[in-house]
This record gives structure tokens, C-alpha cells and sequence, in this order.
């Protein structure tokens, strides 16, 4: 998104690259909700991270089959997902969440 630049994360490291990527997702999500004319449910990105820093296990065991019934039924392209996910695991272990 052109207004939404990601930002530069050359010579971040732990703490400090995690909440950079941490901000830059809530902050370009929020302004997808609002091109779309949905409400902003969560307000900063620190509540952002209080809210979705675990996730439990039978949270992602349905997400997982959920998208797996998907990829079955032919709605989701399986190189698609495989790329989706790929990307979203390496954010999501960027930006400190746990499958707990």
C-alpha cells in the first residue's frame, strides 16, 4: 500500500524489530479496515499485542482445519496457502505470538 510503506528493518534486532513489525501490521490493517468502512476494534498496537500474543491451541488447530477443508473443497489454491502461510508464520514469530 503506497500510503503504508513498510518500513526499513535494516540493523533491528529482538525487541526492537519485533515491536517495528508488531506496529507496522496493526497500523496497515487499521487503515485496510477503514479504506473498507469497517470499525476500528482495537485502538493501539499495544492492546493489539496483549490480545493476540498466545493463541491457543485449539484456536490454531481450527484455523489449520478450517483452511485445510478449504484447500479440499477447492476454494483456496493450495500454492497460494503454502505461500500465505509461509509468510505468515515468520511474522508471526516476528512479532512475539505463541501457540500455546
Amino acid at each position: 500500500m503506497i500510503s503504508h510503506p513498510f518500513p526499513s528493518l535494516k540493523g533491528l534486532r529482538g525487541d526492537i524489530l519485533r515491536s517495528t513489525v508488531r506496529v507496522w501490521l496493526f497500523e496497515f490493517h487499521n487503515s485496510v479496515r477503514v479504506m473498507k468502512g469497517q470499525p476500528i476494534v482495537i485502538n493501539t498496537a499495544e492492546e493489539c499485542a496483549t490480545q493476540y500474543s498466545i493463541i491457543s491451541k485449539a484456536d490454531y488447530t481450527m484455523f489449520v482445519q478450517s483452511v485445510g477443508y478449504a484447500v479440499r473443497k477447492g476454494w483456496v489454491r493450495t500454492d497460494h496457502w503454502r505461500k500465505w502461510y509461509s509468510n505468515s508464520e515468520r511474522l508471526r514469530i516476528i512479532a512475539g505470538n505463541l501457540v500455546v
